[in-house]
């Protein structure tokens, strides 16, 4: 079976994050959280969950950010989230028997 990284951006997203990485269920076999400069309680949100968060100095470019983040990951394939994407029970199970028989390259998900 693929393994898959999810990716997430955040800053100063301590209201929201929590839910996002709720959602993830079991899906991820590794969790990549890159904080951009947080000064609430982000970071101590995160480090309740499982993952692993790294730090970006913000350098006014979103694209440098999200590839930052793709960089560390380890996985067969990437799942990028923003951090208040939360992912409906229904969708982590489409993503879960997914994830069994992925083939492709590239998928795109309509949102």
């Amino acid at each position: 079976m693929a393994t898959l990284s999810v990716c997430i951006i955040s800053k100063n997203e301590e209201e929201v994050i929590a839910q996002c990485l709720s959602s993830i269920g079991t899906l991820a076999d590794e969790i990549i959280i890159v904080d951009t400069g947080s000064t609430d309680n982000t970071i101590a949100v995160c480090n309740q969950f499982p993952g692993n968060l790294h730090h970006f100095a913000w350098c006014d470019n979103f694209a440098e950010a999200r590839n930052y983040s793709f960089g560390l990951a380890r996985c067969d394939y990437i799942l990028w989230l923003d951090a208040d994407d939360v992912l409906k029970p229904e969708d982590l199970h489409k993503l879960e028997a997914l994830k069994v028989q992925l083939q492709h390259d590239v998928y795109y998900f309509k949102i």
